[in-house]
């Protein structure tokens, strides 16, 4: 049998993580971490996730992801705008 997995996916960047094993004695849950880039001109982008159960009665739990962005500053009526990244 395969193991359950949570697919997080958007705007041409993906992640995979398989959650847990279905085995008697394999663990009901587990920390993850996956990272993605993506590059995208648009300025609203979409994050999706999907889940696949492992087995007929399978469980996952997506507790949390976090999302990095960066965009240009730009201010109205100033010349000189000095920032580092």
């Amino acid at each position: 049998m395969a193991s359950s997995s949570i697919r997080l996916y958007g705007n041409g960047g993906q992640i995979n993580i398989n959650v847990t094993g279905n085995g008697v004695y394999d663990l009901s849950a587990r920390e993850a971490t996956g990272v993605a880039t993506a590059l995208s001109a648009q300025s609203n982008i979409s994050i999706n996730y999907s889940y696949t159960p492992g087995s007929f009665n399978a469980q996952g739990w997506l507790n949390w992801f976090e999302l990095f962005t960066q965009n240009s500053l730009s201010l109205n009526g100033v010349n000189q705008l000095l920032f580092r990244d």
